[in-house]
């Protein structure tokens, strides 16, 4: 199994010098900043998102894109992360616990577990398309005039 990491920042030095080894068997891919169309590509192809953030920020478009095609995700839970993947699901760990373990967890499940797991997201997925998003919006404007 490989591990794609997608982005920049502070810490990609870091990683980088970290993990050199790992690199280079090319176990690891450090991608840097793509385009919207080749991180679409990637997680089309992925097994699942591993989204271990721990910004309490107000909303995450990357999720909404897994969700969109219908990609299994690990998350930590911050912000709305519960609220875009839904109450019950199996996946999100809070920041405070080991993400490690949950990961381990995942792997162990067979290929009907991710199966499971896209199901649900496809169904989550209805949550965020237009029409959908469109009536919230304009119940929310009529609130407010």
């Amino acid at each position: 199994m490989k591990l794609y990491i997608i982005g920049n920042g502070e810490l990609e030095s870091e990683i980088q010098e970290k993990y050199k080894d790992q690199i280079n068997s090319q176990s690891l891919v450090c991608f840097g900043k793509l385009s919207q169309s080749q991180i679409s590509k990637l997680m089309q192809k992925a097994y699942c998102l591993i989204f271990p953030s721990i910004w309490n920020e107000p909303f995450w478009l990357v999720l909404i894109e897994a969700i969109a095609v219908w990609l299994p995700i690990l998350a930590t839970n911050v912000g709305i992360v519960q609220k875009i993947l839904g109450e019950k699901y199996p996946f999100i760990v809070e920041k405070t616990l080991n993400f490690t373990d949950l990961l381990n967890n995942y792997r162990e499940f067979s290929k009907k577990g991710k199966e499971i797991l896209s199901k649900k997201m496809q169904k989550r997925s209805k949550l965020f398309q237009r029409e959908e998003t469109s009536k919230d919006l304009l119940w929310l404007i009529n609130k407010c005039i």
